[in-house]
């Protein structure tokens, strides 16, 4: 069920050991993963277009009655540039995501090099979510997230998020419920 990433997967291990440790293992809720946050693939659209271009022109400059080995040469290369900027757009969503579960925030970034931070809700200053005019009409946005520790002040940014005021509240809620308790 939690095997989509790893972020959750750690969720789910420190919750386990957390429950080890508590004395009163009734009175507190098992860690749960409400949401997980991705980079939107809206923000990737101008991208995408270039892409679809460039498999439009190698598609073009491979079937027209003209053939040279200049042409098929452009064709290659037009396919080539098409494939890469693809691949980049994909490794740029899969590349920072945030785990959003009732007990803490996990940030996990890199594909081939992971890097996990976790972020207790207690340690949340503040959350910010930005719209620039275009990204309000696509429906994504910026989420900045601050946290203070005993050393050092962290900021840590997610762009392109979906709904980022939806995400923003639900991490509002917990910071909250956190802080009556």
């Amino acid at each position: 069920m939690y095997s989509r990433n790893s972020a959750i997967g750690a969720a789910q291990s420190y919750s386990g050991k957390m429950a080890e440790e508590k004395t009163h293992e009734n009175a507190e809720k098992p860690e749960k993963v409400i949401k997980v946050v991705k980079k939107s693939r809206k923000s990737l659209f101008f991208t995408y277009f270039l892409v679809v271009m460039f498999f439009y022109l190698a598609y073009y400059s491979w079937f027209i009655r003209i053939r040279s080995k200049m042409l098929d040469v452009f064709a290659s290369l037009f396919l080539l540039a098409g494939i890469f900027i693809w691949t980049y757009g994909e490794f740029k969503i899969r590349y920072k995501k945030l785990a959003i579960s009732n007990k803490r925030a996990v940030l996990q970034e890199g594909i081939f090099h992971r890097h996990d931070t976790t972020i207790r809700y207690a340690g949340i200053t503040e959350v910010t979510a930005k719209q620039s005019f275009m990204q309000r009409l696509l429906g994504y946005g910026d989420l900045t997230i601050m946290t203070s520790s005993a050393k050092k002040d962290y900021e840590l940014s997610i762009e392109s998020v979906p709904s980022p005021f939806r995400v923003k509240g639900l991490l509002e809620h917990f910071i909250f419920a956190e802080h009556k308790v």
